[in-house]
């Protein structure tokens, strides 16, 4: 079944550390990949690659402005699966 596959691409995705810490950094709105370097501590081209896993996924849009690419949460879907992930692993603590 094509959906199971899609939805297991999207949770793979989501199941890196580094992926999921830019995910929850673009909640907070569009961000370049220079800022999320920084804000994340990572190297430019580490951020690129966990970012590019990201778009290939179907969970964040990029747009070109000049030398700068920016990065957003494709859609309010994505934004609400993680809001209920952050949700849920807090109730467990």
């Amino acid at each position: 079944m094509k959906d199971i596959s899609s939805i297991a691409s999207m949770f793979k995705a989501l199941g890196d550390e580094g992926r999921l810490q830019l995910i929850l950094e673009l909640r907070s709105g569009e961000q370049s990949v220079t800022s999320l370097a920084e804000v994340t501590g990572s190297d430019t081209s580490l951020v690129s690659h966990r970012l590019k896993a990201l778009f290939i996924a179907g969970l964040v849009d990029k747009r070109r402005k000049g030398q700068q690419i920016f990065y957003c949460i494709r859609d309010e879907h994505v934004a609400n699966i993680i809001i209920n992930a952050v949700d849920h692993a807090s109730e467990c603590d």
